[in-house]
C-alpha cells in the first residue's frame, strides 16, 4: 500500500553554501524501493519561493513569504531517516 514516509531535506543556500536539514514527508509507492522525489525535483517544492520557506523554518527564522520564484538560489538533497541519500542536486563534501 502506498504511504508517506519521513525523510530529511538537506537544503543548501547556494550563495553561502550553508546547509540546513528540514524534516518532511514524501510518498513511497508500492512499486518503488525508494521514496518518491517528484515534489522536490519537479513539483511545488522545486521552486526557490518554497525552498526559502523550508530553509527559514529549519533555521528557526521568520519565514520570508516574498521570495521570488526560480530554481537557482537553493539546491536540495533528500535522505531517508537512516541517512541514505535518494535524491541529489549537489555534492556533499
Amino acid at each position: 500500500m502506498d504511504k508517506e514516509v519521513k525523510v530529511i531535506a538537506m537544503i543548501r543556500k547556494n550563495a553561502t553554501g550553508e546547509i540546513r536539514e528540514y524534516k518532511t514527508e514524501v510518498w513511497l509507492f508500492d512499486d518503488n524501493k525508494e521514496p518518491d522525489s517528484y515534489t522536490w525535483s519537479e513539483g511545488n517544492f522545486s521552486c526557490d519561493c518554497n525552498r526559502c520557506l523550508f530553509f527559514d523554518r529549519a533555521g528557526g527564522e521568520e519565514e520570508n513569504w516574498h521570495h521570488p520564484c526560480g530554481d537557482e538560489l537553493y539546491s536540495v538533497n533528500l535522505k531517508t531517516m537512516d541517512g541514505k541519500i535518494f535524491y541529489k542536486e549537489y555534492e556533499v563534501s
